[in-house]
This record gives C-alpha cells, structure tokens and sequence, in this order.
C-alpha cells in the first residue's frame, strides 16, 4: 500500500497531459481529493528559514494511513511543483514524491525547453533535468533541495529546467487537507 497511491498518479494519463507548472498542483489536488483545492493558509520560507521551519512547512503528522498534498511555488522566478506524502512500509519512514510539469517558453527561448507531466516522471525530455523525478524523496532530501533552491541560481536547472539558471528568493507552501490513502487512490483511479 506504501507505494500505490504515488503508482496510481504517476500511471494517470489524464494527468500526464499536464504542460504547465500551475495545471500539475491542480489536477493533482482534484485526483487525491476529488475536487479543486484551494491555496490558502500559505507558510512562506526564505534562505533565512531555519530547518525547523523548513521541517515544519513540508511536515506530514498524519497516519501511515493518510496522505496530504503540497502545492509549492518559487518567486521570483516562477515555478509550481507538488509534494505527495506518503508512508514507505518497507523502510519505515514518511516520504515524498515530486511532481511537476513546465510550460514550453513560447515564442521558444535558446536552451529553455519544456516537458509534460508524462515527460517529467518518465525522465523522458531532452536533456534530462540532473535531479529530476524519482519515486521517493525522504523528508531531509526534500528539506536539501529547498536549501539548494535558496542557496544557488544552478539549481533551478538542476530541478526544473535544464541548463536554466534562476533565482529563488522564496518558497510559498500550501498544504492540503489530510485524507485517507485508500480514498486518495479511488479519487486518482476515478479521475
């Protein structure tokens, strides 16, 4: 069970059609929860954060049953991502999967591309991102890559656009409400 609900959005193909940053945080909050989320209650960190703030922001406290979204956004260069959690039984240990998509530069920019959701958990775009998709993100690398996004401009190409090279000053966080996981895979599987 561990591993089912982040199987059951990482296989969804209505969400793989996600092309835009600001779509993934949607669409996922409507496939967990079953309707459209909003973004409210935001906690805000900076490079000034400590990590128990950090900690607290992307903090879980739910049961090995339940699971919660987050929906993170980067300023001011702007990117969406999306935080799942969820418990790993095997190592017992709450966890994480990352989720995102970003919009194509239109007209095109040299050396910015763009990727779908699809694209992003499959590691399929061109180039590939050095530190993209993975199945499974502890709490502290989840709390590494903030610290990272603060600390160098490289790593917004790292994470998000190959080769890209921007700034974050903060990480704006809205955390959804927790469900239980068997009813956030039925959401998914009847999204």
């Amino acid at each position: 069970m561990s591993t089912a609900l982040r199987d059951a959005l990482k296989n969804n193909t209505k969400l793989w059609a996600a092309s835009c940053c600001p779509r993934v945080s949607v669409d996922i909050g409507q496939a967990v929860y079953g309707r459209v989320m909003d973004d409210r209650s935001p906690t805000t960190l900076t490079a000034a954060s400590s990590r128990m703030q950090m900690a607290a922001a992307i903090g879980f406290g739910g049961s090995q049953s339940e699971t919660a979204v987050w929906h993170l956004q980067t300023a001011p260069a702007i990117h969406h991502f999306v935080l799942v959690a969820w418990y790993d039984t095997a190592a017992g240990e709450q966890s994480y999967t990352i989720f995102m998509a970003f919009e194509a530069p239109n007209p095109p920019v040299q050396g910015r591309i763009g990727y779908n959701f699809r694209q992003y958990v499959q590691n399929s775009m061109v180039p590939q991102l050095s530190r993209g998709y993975r199945d499974k993100w502890t709490v502290t690398e989840v709390m590494a890559m903030l610290s990272d996004l603060f600390a160098s401009d490289v790593a917004w190409g790292q994470y998000f656009q190959p080769g890209a090279r921007d700034t974050v000053n903060s990480i704006t966080c809205y955390k959804y409400d927790v469900i239980s996981v068997d009813k956030a895979i039925r959401n998914v599987n009847n999204y």
